[in-house]
């Protein structure tokens, strides 16, 4: 068993967009780090989609909302955990800034290096990337994190 305090959910690309693992098990607080990275990802291309592309606010809601509703108890227990691994051990304000600037980097690669002025294919991407959260990929792709989080 992993404790508490030794689980440190460092954002990383590679975790947002990774393949999917081959480990059939994750301890629940592994799994808690791994969903809120997502969690926080989604929130903050949520933004940055919405203000690239306005029209795009009311759909990526939607998908935002169906995919809360989906997975739900994986989010609220990963949010209990995440709260107790904080309370156990908080984060640098130097971690923060890293989750700030891969968020950032990510938004670029999306861009296609240009945040200033996307490109067309962005605002499909944009929506993709809600879309597949919606549909299911993450619990798809990724079942043992969602299993950790939802076994009693």
């Amino acid at each position: 068993m992993t404790p508490i305090f030794q689980v440190r959910c460092v954002f990383a690309l590679a975790c947002v967009m990774s393949a999917p693992s081959a480990t059939a098990q994750v301890d629940q607080y592994h799994a808690a780090a791994r969903l809120r990275t997502w969690m926080y990802a989604a929130q903050g291309i949520a933004a940055r989609c919405t203000k690239a592309f306005p029209d795009l606010a009311a759909p990526i809601e939607a998908h935002m909302s169906t995919w809360r509703r989906a997975d739900q108890v994986a989010m609220e227990r990963a949010d209990k955990l995440w709260r107790a691994m904080e309370a156990t051990s908080p984060r640098s304000s130097a971690e923060e800034r890293e989750d700030v600037l891969q968020l950032e980097g990510l938004w670029r690669n999306m861009a296609e290096q240009q945040p200033h002025r996307p490109p067309p294919n962005v605002k499909a991407t944009c929506l993709r990337y809600f879309e597949v959260r919606a549909n299911g990929v993450l619990r798809s792709n990724w079942p043992e994190v969602f299993q950790a989080l939802e076994a009693r």
